[in-house]
């Protein structure tokens, strides 16, 4: 890792902040559509020199291969961007609810960006990468999203390092042969 600088912050690159917005979800489960707008809003920023907010609410909404509120996958995100876009913040305001109108609410919004192609850092596969393909992406392209398991003491946490005594794998029982 001795080609990459010791440390690297795209909130402050010569005086700029070329992530985006953070935003409260509320008692809405949509991390997954919150950490990945924050990623491509930053990438829009790093890329074309644009501010571009792109809307959460109506991926909420029409991302038919997510579940709104109850939680979802980035990456099932980043393929539904793939083929239907993005559209503004300013088209489909987040609501931190499932809108009941559903998607034809939005059908109006055109589509402002998109994503060209959905990859997991390194090998192409889940868990393939290293810590140093991940710093090699951010510092090449820009933030990146990760996704990770939540065991039961994640949901009393209130700061510090959070150390479980073992790996939420472990916590699952494996299906009986039969």
């Amino acid at each position: 890792m001795e080609d990459l600088p010791d440390s690297w912050d795209w909130q402050n690159v010569n005086g700029y902040n070329f992530t985006g917005k953070h935003v409260d979800q509320g008692h809405c489960g949509s991390c997954y559509l919150l950490a990945t707008n924050t990623m491509l809003e930053s990438r829009l920023k790093i890329h074309f020199g644009i501010d571009l907010p792109l809307s959460v609410q109506q991926r909420m909404d029409c991302n038919f291969i997510n579940e709104g509120c109850h939680g979802g996958w980035g990456y099932f995100d980043g393929l539904f961007l793939e083929q239907y876009g993005a559209v503004a913040e300013s088209c489909a305001a987040y609501e931190g609810s499932i809108n009941p109108e559903g998607c034809g609410k939005w059908a109006k919004c055109p589509k402002v960006a998109g994503v060209k192609d959905t990859y997991y850092v390194g090998n192409r596969h889940y868990g393939g990468m290293s810590e140093q393909d991940m710093l090699k992406e951010v510092r090449a392209r820009g933030p990146i999203l990760i996704d990770f398991n939540a065991g039961s003491e994640f949901q009393a946490y209130k700061g510090g390092i959070l150390s479980e005594d073992r790996p939420v794998s472990a916590t699952y029982t494996q299906p009986q042969q039969m």
